[in-house]
């Protein structure tokens, strides 16, 4: 077994079969051998359709990132899943580790006829950990996907500056790194993490499992105001914002337009230049107090109220051409009414009931599903 040089010894014993073929699940087994997780690696050579990877970007698993920036060292096992020979050779695997990972479009084990119930050796079933673009549940759940698209339809790729103006030279914007298919892998290892030490609460036979939505973590990790509402009650305002240096697109600028909020940088050299340009360089924008960078943040007051008086004859999708236009960093805000009108999220219980001033209120939950078999009361 090739395992890569683990920095943290959390994981020591534990045994993880990756049986996962995009950068996401990748990421995921990276980040389990770096915490010293023995991580056995299989690579699918052929196979029903269904065992085939759920990300399009599958090809990235022979890619020099994939090997080198994720140190995936080591021989992968080969196995032919489209006849009995691979799929006992499979089933062989998955009895003696702790954590199958695994990315295609169905459930891996199933669809080739491994049941983890049936193993009879007295130790735990393994947990299975599921990572698909859209999670195993919802609407959704079919979909196959890319890091391009889980950007642009998780919201992130709305805040970008300009239009593209020429398909044909002008690729559509992605994040660097391969951002939103490791995202998703690092939540799913989050959850492996704490799937592995729940496990010692649950009976042997007990089926743990993790289900991770790479569109959800997204949601989630790039909603920076909407997580710190959930997670601590309250956002960050005007002045945590400026207090800790907050950069890029934070809450002041949230400006009311005719049909809700729209955000919009206007911060830094290029932006206000192009703002400028926007406006017809007003007169209010050649004040010395909005000279630098560092004079309009702490001046912030002598530009906001202009804005919103300007944002305020505009619908969200018009200041949205607009913007893009002069290429300045820009996005319609969502309101709590737009979210949970997403059928994906409702559909996988995204939404959790809190009682707020005795009322059922929904907030944001985790990006993930974890599921465990009910705990006999004389064990808690």
């Amino acid at each position: 077994m090739a395992t890569v040089p683990a920095t943290d010894g959390s994981l020591v014993g534990v045994r993880v079969l990756d049986c996962a073929q995009s950068l996401s699940a990748a990421f995921c087994a990276a980040t389990l051998a770096r915490m010293g997780a023995d991580v056995v690696r299989v690579e699918i050579v052929d196979g029903p359709a269904d065992t085939a990877s759920a990300f399009l970007d599958a090809p990235l698993s022979h890619s020099e990132i994939y090997r080198d920036f994720l140190g995936r060292s080591g021989e992968r096992l080969p196995i032919d899943l489209s006849g009995p020979t691979g799929r006992a050779a499979l089933r062989e695997l998955v009895s003696g580790v702790d954590v199958v990972l695994e990315d295609s479009r169905e459930p891996l084990l199933p669809t080739v006829g491994i049941d983890i119930t049936s193993f009879d050796d007295g130790r735990p079933t393994p947990i299975v950990a599921s990572v698909t673009p859209h999670g195993r549940s919802g609407p959704r759940r079919d979909d196959l996907a890319s890091d391009l698209t889980l950007f642009h339809g998780a919201g992130p790729g709305h805040a970008v500056p300009g239009l593209v103006a020429d398909p044909s030279t002008m690729a559509p914007l992605r994040l660097g790194s391969h951002q939103g298919l490791m995202v998703g892998g690092l939540v799913a290892a989050i959850n492996v993490v704490a799937a592995v030490f729940a496990r010692g609460r649950q009976p042997p036979s007990a089926v743990v499992t993790v289900d991770v939505s790479c569109h959800e973590a997204l949601v989630n990790s790039y909603r920076q105001s909407l997580g710190t509402f959930a997670y601590y009650g309250g956002g960050m305002g005007r002045d945590l914002a400026f207090g800790r240096g907050a950069g890029g697109m934070v809450d002041h600028r949230n400006l009311k337009c005719k049909d809700g909020y729209f955000n919009l940088a206007w911060g830094g050299v290029q932006q206000w230049d192009s703002l400028k340009g926007l406006l017809g360089d007003p007169e209010w924008m050649q004040d010395e107090d909005l000279a630098t960078p560092a004079l309009r943040y702490r001046n912030w007051a002598k530009i906001v109220p202009r804005l919103e008086e300007w944002a305020a004859e505009f619908e969200k999708e018009h200041l949205l051409y607009l913007c893009q236009g002069w290429r300045i960093p820009c996005a319609p805000v969502n309101e709590g009414s737009d979210l949970l009108a997403v059928d994906v999220l409702e559909s996988r219980g995204f939404w959790q009931s809190v009682q707020v001033d005795g009322r059922p209120t929904p907030m944001p939950g985790l990006p993930s599903r974890r599921e465990y078999p009910a705990v006999p009361a004389e064990s808690n």
